[in-house]
């Protein structure tokens, strides 16, 4: 019963990582606004694609009062994790091609 807690707890987190990493305003955007400023961002087509999903249940559940299922809430933290991981692993790539 606290799904939008959850989804909210875990899009912010995201959000202040994107700000973060990618100097985007994230934490002013939408959900379509963050991807379509993602867009020329280099991110791994799956990751996009799965943080693009993330969002759209996300904002499903906060704003819509949508019921995810159980399958949705497992993947969750996986998804956000995966970007986090998959990005960050991008960044060192960078830093250690600039030596």
């Amino acid at each position: 019963g606290k799904e939008k807690q959850f989804y909210t707890g875990v899009t912010d987190t995201l959000r202040e990582y994107i700000e973060g990493r990618y100097g985007v305003s994230a934490m002013e955007k939408t959900s379509s606004e963050i991807m379509e400023s993602l867009a020329d961002v280099e991110i791994e087509e799956k990751s996009r694609k799965e943080l693009d999903e993330l969002f759209k249940v996300a904002d499903l559940v906060k704003f819509a009062k949508y019921v995810p299922s159980v399958g949705e809430n497992e993947e969750v933290i996986p998804v956000a994790v995966r970007f986090v991981n998959s990005t960050y692993m991008k960044e060192l790539e960078e830093e250690k091609e600039a030596k």
